[in-house]
């Protein structure tokens, strides 16, 4: 099976490929995923392929997003009458 990294560049523009459809929620996944890379890059001047933070900081980051999912999802409980 062909992956969407396998495709490659395409066209005159080298940040432009081609992405493989799937089925809606995961094309929806993946487009969110674009638009937030996108917004992080704009935001923060950088990509996750950046070399400038150790394992122990990737770690903490993701600890810091996982605890704010937590918080949004207790949020959510809590508006259903959870």
């Amino acid at each position: 099976m062909t992956k969407n990294s396998d495709l490659g560049f395409k066209g005159e523009h080298p940040e432009v490929r081609t992405v493989i459809k799937t089925d809606t929620v995961v094309d929806s996944i993946v487009d969110s995923f674009i638009s937030r890379a996108a917004q992080g890059k704009t935001k923060y001047g950088h990509t996750l392929d950046r070399q400038d933070l150790s394992v122990l900081d990737w770690i903490n980051h993701a600890q810091q997003e996982l605890q704010d999912g937590i918080l949004y999802l207790e949020k959510l409980k809590q508006t259903l009458g959870g």
